[in-house]
C-alpha cells in the first residue's frame, strides 16, 4: 500500500495554502491512493488554526519535524505549485532525493502518472 507526502508552501499563503494540499489529497485518494498524507491535516489534527496565520517558532519546529517523520515514512512525494519558493518544500525535497524516495511535481503529473507511480511503489 502507497503512501504519498504532500509537500508546497504554507507560510506566507491565505490560511497556511491548506486549501491546495487538501484539493491535492482528494485528487491523490481519488486516483486510488490508499494513504496520503498532509501537512495540512496533521497541523489540524494538533489544532493549528489556520486563520490567525501566526504560528510560534517552536511549534513550527515541532511541526517540521513531525512532517519530516512522515515523510522518511513514505513511497513518494509530491510537490505542490510554489514548492521552491517554501524553505520546508525545499528541505523535504532535497531529503527524498537524497534518500531515494521519488519525487513528482503536481502540476506535471495526470492520472496516468500517479497510477504508474502508485503501481510501481506497490510492486516493491
Amino acid at each position: 500500500m502507497a503512501t504519498i507526502y504532500i509537500a508546497g508552501p504554507m507560510r506566507g499563503y491565505p490560511l497556511f495554502n491548506y486549501p491546495a494540499f487538501d484539493s491535492a489529497r482528494d485528487m491523490l485518494i481519488a486516483l486510488g491512493v490508499h494513504r496520503v498524507v498532509s501537512p495540512a491535516d496533521l497541523d489540524r489534527e494538533i489544532g493549528v488554526c489556520p486563520e490567525e496565520d501566526n504560528i510560534p517558532d517552536e511549534m513550527l519546529r515541532e511541526c517540521l519535524r513531525r512532517d519530516l517523520m512522515h515523510l522518511l515514512d513514505s513511497d513518494a512525494i509530491v510537490m505542490l505549485d510554489g514548492w521552491r519558493n517554501s524553505k520546508g518544500a525545499v528541505a523535504e525535497r532535497a531529503l527524498s532525493l537524497a534518500i531515494g524516495i521519488p519525487v513528482l511535481e503536481l502540476t506535471h503529473i495526470g492520472p496516468s502518472g500517479i497510477t504508474e507511480i502508485v503501481d510501481g511503489i506497490s510492486a516493491q
